[in-house]
């Protein structure tokens, strides 16, 4: 059998299963999206939900005012209304201040954190402060640095606005760099060496946001494994170990969301919000091509 045919028939059936899923929980819990949750990806991760610190687990649901942090060998993720990626780099500690669709923010206590808003997270407004400075966005990639009572940020795509707490502050564009200390705000192009960095920064979030993006499918397939399983014996071939091998030929390009969204038998809100999220996969993938290649 033709591959592109297999991956299409294997496409259907996920989306099947996601839109007949999709309809039988909204008919019991409602709304399905997960606030906040915690990906744990190895070594010493940490988390304090205001009775001292504690080891963190993969998945762990975090609130407003819940602090994370990372040890020398850690590494770990904040996902927000599963479309906003934080991802924390080793020796780095943030805190979750406010988290509701008119605006999300969290605090950079020290380290950096490298961060992707999607606009399929459904929130307006995304902040990330430092004792100093504050970066606002409405969809954009970006990372923030603080140490020694300075903070740096580089925009990998859209705009950010940055500037002291409480003070003026200045648009900034892909490629850029500014940095923040004492109340002086300095911007600069980033050369090649800081673009090739900026790069292996957006690889590794991207990462993130393809774990959160599969992490919704497989909630969906689990909480409906009656129906799952019975596809399944229908389509012997069409096994759900094979979601991998779907979503990487979706970021190749190879699937067409929008002939699958039509041929789906129910039309639901999951189903495009798994086209944007492919859609912003490959949009990741092209930006670090874009600065690894100049």
């Amino acid at each position: 059998m033709d591959k592109k045919v297999l991956l299409a028939g294997a496409a259907i059936v996920i989306l099947l299963i996601i839109a007949v899923g999709f309809w039988q929980y909204q008919n019991v819990a409602g709304d399905n999206v997960e606030v906040a949750y915690l990906q744990v990806k190895g070594g010493s991760v940490e988390v304090n939900q205001g009775s001292g610190w504690a080891s963190a687990t993969d998945g762990m649901k975090l609130r407003s005012s819940d602090k994370v942090r990372t040890g020398a060998d850690g590494s770990a993720a904040v996902v927000l209304f599963e479309g906003i990626i934080a991802s924390l780099d080793p020796n780095t500690e943030v805190s979750v201040n406010e988290v509701s669709a008119g605006k999300t923010t969290i605090k950079l206590e020290a380290g950096s954190v490298w961060n992707k808003f999607a606009k399929v997270s459904g929130v307006s407004t995304y902040e990330v402060e430092t004792p100093n400075a504050v970066a606002t966005v409405r969809g954009t990639s970006f990372g923030v640095t603080y140490a020694s009572e300075e903070t740096t940020m580089d925009v990998g795509d859209g705009n950010v606005e940055f500037g002291s707490t409480g003070g003026t502050h200045e648009t900034l564009g892909p490629g850029e760099r500014a940095t923040m200390k004492l109340g002086a705000l300095k911007r600069a192009v980033l050369d090649r060496a800081g673009r090739l960095a900026l790069a292996q920064k957006l690889r590794q979030n991207l990462e993130d946001f393809k774990a959160a993006r599969k992490k919704i499918i497989l909630g969906f397939i689990e909480r409906n494994r009656a129906l799952v399983d019975q596809l399944e014996s229908q389509y012997p071939q069409l096994q759900e170990s094979r979601l991998d091998e779907f979503l990487n030929a979706a970021d190749a390009g190879q699937v067409n969301e929008d002939e699958l969204i039509q041929k789906s038998p129910m039309k639901l809100p999951i189903l495009y919000r798994l086209r944007e999220m492919n859609q912003e996969v490959r949009a990741q993938m092209a930006l670090i091509q874009q600065y690894e290649g100049g």
